[in-house]
């Protein structure tokens, strides 16, 4: 009988070690979209993996932001974050933020695609080179409103009722 509690406490071990390893496994399969710049202090980082299991991570400043991963700032934290086509994203408090798309390639005469959701929160960004090539490869995605974005600022905010407001 004690042989064979040890050996599921062995099993179960061992299963606990595989889901962690399929779910960082599923987390480097993402494109890397970008990586966080600047932030007053931790983030919350969480994704939906493919078997519907949620991942969540901290990050701090260095950290890679992977394709869909849903970023979120506490009452006290702001962040940006840097894309590749060098598009620069800021939030502020209390945010909720998602890379839904990004296709860059720098190599290519191709514009790519940018697509980032604002759930929640204060938020601005300056447009890289993603949106300078074409005037549909990036949108912008509020609760209330899609607009296309080329070259150029934006901010504006989400307000807890859903409603937004965007200034260009």
């Amino acid at each position: 009988g004690i042989m064979l509690v040890a050996m599921f406490r062995v099993l179960g071990v061992f299963a606990l070690i595989i889901s962690f390893y399929s779910a960082a496994y599923a987390q480097l399969q993402r494109p890397i979209s970008g990586v966080v710049a600047a932030t007053s202090g931790a983030i919350e980082v969480k994704y939906v993996a493919p078997d519907g299991n949620e991942i969540g991570r901290m990050a701090g400043i260095g950290d890679p932001i992977y394709l869909n991963d849903e970023i979120s700032t506490g009452p006290d934290t702001s962040l940006q974050v840097l894309l590749k086509d060098q598009t620069v994203f800021t939030i502020g408090p209390n945010a909720i933020l998602v890379f839904d798309e990004f296709i860059y390639d720098p190599s290519s005469d191709e514009a790519g695609s940018l697509s980032a959701s604002v759930k929640k929160g204060a938020f601005k960004f300056v447009s890289g080179k993603i949106s300078k090539k074409s005037s549909t490869a990036m949108k912008l995605k509020l609760p209330n409103a899609t607009a296309s974005i080329r070259g150029t600022t934006v901010a504006g905010r989400v307000r807890g009722d859903g409603e937004s407001d965007v200034i260009l």
